[in-house]
């Protein structure tokens, strides 16, 4: 399927958007039905459906992908994969009932998501999703940022933790620019150093959700 992944970007090197070559669409329909057939143990799939449905969609078969997806929501172990992939998919079809999906999406699957690093992570994305469909809906950004906030460990902030933490900081930095959210992230600068303090990383900690001269 990478390799695929592989053949379709090339395609696509001259005409971003443009439509695939009848034999490319075919050969990754036929493929990602394989595996679907081929891959019987749930790990495996976990990754192999998630890269299908990807590959699906990035050759313009969204609908096939996400019945794909949609699919393996009900035996998966861990679907907020798959969720995010539907996300993915509702946002580039670009519709207002796209976006409205896209953010269902996203927010069900941070709500589905197991475990501290891997909660980070995707209410990152859901943050990240919000910031880019509906940047207007603060209230609903600034209530998710502190969930994360709040589920953080100042004992955990290292790797890929603490490289999550810095860039929903910097999503959430460039969403202020013009510093209309200013008190926003000002409680959420203001949560973060309550978090840390007295923690080792509480100088990193005091330097996330401030805006670049509004220190």
């Amino acid at each position: 399927m990478y390799a695929i992944l592989g053949k379709v970007l090339l395609a696509r090197l001259d005409n971003k958007h443009g439509a695939l070559s009848p034999e490319l669409v075919e050969l990754v329909r036929t493929q990602a039905v394989r595996v679907d057939q081929e891959t019987t143990d749930l790990d495996e799939r976990q990754a192999v459906i998630t890269l299908a449905g990807a590959v699906l969609a990035e050759a313009g078969l969204i609908d096939e992908s996400d019945a794909l997806l949609k699919a393996e929501l009900k035996r998966s172990h861990s679907p907020y994969y798959y969720m995010s992939q539907l996300a993915s998919n509702a946002k580039r079809r670009g519709t207002p009932d796209g976006k409205s999906a896209a953010i269902g999406w996203s927010h069900q699957a941070y709500e589905r998501a197991e475990g501290s690093a891997t909660r980070l992570r995707w209410g990152g994305s859901y943050v990240a999703m919000l910031i880019a469909l509906a940047p207007q809906d603060s209230a609903t950004i600034e209530r998710t940022s502190m969930q994360i906030i709040s589920e953080t460990d100042p004992g955990s902030f290292t790797g890929n933790n603490r490289l999550g933490l810095e860039r929903l900081s910097k999503r959430l930095v460039a969403w202020n620019k013009s510093g209309q959210h200013d008190d926003v992230m000002a409680r959420l600068n203001a949560s973060m150093r309550a978090k840390c303090a007295g923690a080792s990383a509480h100088a990193w900690c005091d330097g996330l959700f401030q805006s670049a001269g509004r220190a």
